[in-house]
């Protein structure tokens, strides 16, 4: 088992990952984002094109797990389309290499109603707390796992794979669950915005580019 000093180092070596990327993206456009500051603040968003629903600060702080969290499992890591294989193996003289874990322990996360500005602009939409029931800005404790590698994001990887091949990550931070707010914590006419924006599926996130894309970037949930 880990003594105090190595649990302290894990600590602050994932919140170091997670505050030294300017944002960890889902997709390849800014539609979904997370930015962490080292103070505990941060910011997440959550968009698609020129509808959006979350501009919102949030509070976050790391803490050890009782636990052994699992690391993510195998099909996410990164295993590119087979026609885009040889793409791959033009940059790369040996297979992919397992990721290594810098940080594997608990998020507690806190949604603020505070709205930050979204690329230096007011946002004027209706967001946050007027799409989202009070629960959603309740404290939530979530497994994560975040690793050193090379990724690619979720959306083109994922379950919504777009068939496309995106740019390579250096880091992913895998949630055990999403953390944008639950179905259940959006007001029941939001139900069918939150649906297409695919929350659930939001579970991964990758920053600092390796690589450009071979192809675009761009990553579509409409």
């Amino acid at each position: 088992m880990a003594n105090h000093q190595d649990l302290n180092q894990s600590l602050l070596n994932g919140a170091h990952v997670l505050c030294s990327q300017e944002e960890w993206l889902w997709d390849g456009f800014d539609n979904n984002r997370l930015i962490f500051f080292a103070d505990g603040t941060g910011e997440m968003i959550s968009r698609a094109e020129v509808i959006v629903k979350i501009v919102a600060g949030i509070q976050w702080k790391l803490l050890p797990s009782a636990k052994r969290v699992p690391k993510p499992p195998r099909e996410t890591t990164v295993v590119p389309p087979a026609h885009w294989r040889e793409i791959w193996f033009q940059r790369m003289t040996e297979d992919l290499k397992e990721p290594t874990t810098v940080f594997a322990g608990i998020m507690e996360l806190t949604i603020t109603k505070r709205r930050p500005l979204l690329y230096g602009t007011v946002v004027h939409n209706q967001i946050n707390e007027e799409v989202l029931l009070d629960g959603a800005f309740e404290t939530r404790r979530i497994d994560i796992v975040i690793e050193t590698g090379e990724f690619g994001l979720a959306c083109h990887y994922g379950p919504l794979r777009n068939g496309s091949i995106g740019p390579i990550y250096g880091f992913r931070l895998t949630f055990s669950t999403t953390p944008y707010p639950p179905m259940e914590m959006w007001k029941p006419e939001e139900h069918n915005v939150a649906e297409m924006l695919k929350h659930p599926h939001m579970k991964q996130f990758c920053a600092r580019k390796l690589a450009d894309e071979a192809r675009s970037s761009t990553c579509s949930i409409m």
